[in-house]
């Protein structure tokens, strides 16, 4: 087995809403390894959140608990975990008068309390609702929201979350991060104070800007860097921590094949004039992709492929930024129908992936895959086996060596 080698049958399959599941994402419940929690859009687009089981081993259960938490009508709602048992969790009304705030609570066995804790609270009175919203958690009270206003631009504000869930009417701050864009694509923390965004820009073209937000949500006047990642063409951009200081961007590119690049950015946010790396995972058609860190080294990307599809491919990427010349592998996990799939790393697995995504007739489906890391019982780089050392060269083969007592 090679890392990144992925099953050939998916692990499990759960069906969380049958009636529509529009732009899943699923996130861990706190304090527990195996409860997550689904938002989506439900019926008549109203967003609801849903908790289900995923063992270690990529067992899902049927569904736990579940709340229509507005009758708004609302696309891309997004949650985030703040404090104790509560969740923050926003949306854009689909006739982009509103982005709004509300919060929830959740237990750890999956429980959702039956009413919403506060909120809604309509924090910008002008939003794109074509594009994502980025809840992201500063610290236990302070939440900042990524998003779009109608007129492209995409900027960052900051609320205060109370220890009960309670929202400060007013925002702490906000700054604009590109007045000329067409629209955001994701968000991650950098390290300390600073967050990196990745959005197209105004020309479809790829871009990426720093920002510093402190402790009390306040944000300087401009951004700390930018970086045009792709000057051709970069849609459905979604960023994450890769190794060290390097991060990995995954995209749609202007043929509509899926692109994947890294970028270094410093533990101050200061990037370079270019980007370290570049592969080419899908030359088909890739849209909405989604990457998660699998292992040190290997990565994953769950994306609508060719007839709208789910697919899921791997790749490595070394110490360095340099990703390897060619996918490990690929494995088309819905036949069907895969769209906007969202993927995470299962708690305590080894290997295993879930992946949120609309299936056949829009249900919010969740699947669980199993990625080849490791051999043995030890997750990482080395791994004991009998008497034998087993350990992945840099080709991302296994290799072992027999041990003698000394």
């Amino acid at each position: 087995m090679v890392r990144g080698d992925i099953a050939a049958a998916v692990t499990d399959t759960q069906i969380v809403i049958a009636t529509y599941g529009g732009a899943p994402k699923l996130i861990p419940v706190n304090g527990s390894l195996d409860k997550y929690v689904m938002i989506h859009s439900g019926g008549s687009s109203r967003p609801t959140v849903s908790t289900v089981t995923i063992s270690a081993a990529g067992a899902i259960s049927t569904v736990i608990d579940t709340l229509e938490v507005t009758t708004d009508n609302a696309t891309n709602p997004n949650i985030c975990y703040m404090n104790g048992n509560y969740y923050a969790v926003v949306y854009a009304l689909n006739n982009q008068t509103a982005l709004k705030l509300l919060t929830i609570e959740i237990d750890t066995g999956g429980n959702i309390t039956n009413t919403v804790i506060d909120g809604p609270d309509t924090i910008v009175a002008d939003v794109s609702n074509g594009y994502p919203v980025v809840p992201i958690r500063i610290t236990s009270t302070i939440l900042a929201v990524f998003h779009t206003l109608s007129t492209g631009n995409v900027r960052v504000r900051t609320h205060n979350i109370s220890t009960l869930g309670q929202i400060t009417a007013t925002g702490i701050d906000s700054l604009e991060l590109d007045a000329n864009a067409i629209g955001m694509g994701s968000a991650c923390h950098v390290y300390g104070d600073y967050y990196a965004c990745a959005y197209t820009g105004q020309d479809s073209d790829g871009w990426l800007a720093t920002v510093q937000i402190d402790s009390l949500g306040a944000i300087p006047a401009t951004v700390t860097d930018t970086l045009e990642f792709d000057t051709t063409y970069a849609m459905n951009p979604c960023i994450i921590p890769a190794r060290n200081n390097y991060y990995l961007i995954v995209y749609r590119d202007t043929d509509g094949d899926g692109k994947a690049c890294t970028v270094s950015i410093s533990q101050t946010g200061v990037m370079p004039a270019a980007v370290t790396d570049t592969l080419e995972f899908d030359t088909a058609n890739c849209t909405r992709p989604w990457a998660v860190k699998v292992d040190s080294g290997v990565y994953a990307v769950a994306y609508d492929g060719t007839d709208n599809d789910g697919f899921l491919v791997t790749f490595l990427i070394e110490d360095n930024g340099e990703i390897g010349a060619a996918v490990v592998d690929s494995f088309e996990f819905d036949a069907g129908k895969g769209q906007n799939c969202y993927i995470l790393l299962v708690e305590d697995s080894s290997g295993e992936v879930a992946i949120a995504y609309n299936g056949v007739n829009d249900d919010g489906t969740i699947v669980t895959v199993t990625i080849t890391i490791v051999a043995g019982e030890l997750k990482g780089n080395l791994a004991v086996v009998g008497q034998r050392l087993h350990y992945y060269g840099s080709d991302g083969v296994e290799y072992s060596i027999q041990g003698v007592a000394v």
